[in-house]
């Protein structure tokens, strides 16, 4: 009689441990989850977030660098094309860049506006840089119509660093 005393203990500690065994597994399910969600934020915002805002920032440098040399009175007129094709090259790379990350609706309805102003700008770059004989010509009109859409260009790539900002908070969030 005293074994089945014993036994009865024995299942109920067993059965205790059993519970607490899957309460420990489960436990650790969701932990490997969370660590998996926060795997995927982190991935999120150094990928879809940091780098494309980074990519902004060069962008945005490029283009001054650009205006500075439409303003300097250094250098030759050729040299000046020259580091201009050179900025125009390393901006279409940050461009193709950014287009690989994942853009929200507001990003693409702004990157749009943003490629629209840029290819604006860079006709009437070229039609400032005269490229068959090297010279650049300068006018009012054309330096006021320059610098109105480089205002433009400068106004949508700082809208898409808010949104980029503003994504990023979005992701820390959730």
């Amino acid at each position: 009689m005293r074994w089945a005393y014993h036994i009865k203990y024995k299942i109920k500690t067993a059965c205790f441990l059993t519970v607490l065994i899957t309460v420990i597994l489960l436990s650790n399910f969701s932990e490997l989850n969370s660590v998996k969600n926060l795997n995927l934020s982190v991935t999120t915002v150094v990928d879809d977030r940091l780098m494309p805002a980074t990519y902004l920032f060069k962008i945005t440098n490029a283009l001054y660098e650009k205006r500075m040399l439409h303003e300097s009175s250094q250098g030759g007129e050729a040299e000046k094309a020259a580091i201009i094709r050179q900025h125009n090259s390393s901006i279409t790379s940050y461009i193709r860049k950014y287009e690989a990350t994942v853009l929200t609706k507001e990003e693409k309805v702004q990157w749009a506006a943003f490629k629209q102003d840029l290819e604006s700008y860079n006709q009437m770059e070229q039609k400032w840089l005269n490229q068959q004989n090297g010279q650049i010509t300068h006018t009012a009109d054309n330096r006021m119509q320059l610098d109105t859409r480089f205002n433009h260009i400068i106004t949508d790539l700082n809208m898409l660093t808010s949104i980029q900002a503003g994504e990023g908070n979005n992701v820390r969030k959730s």
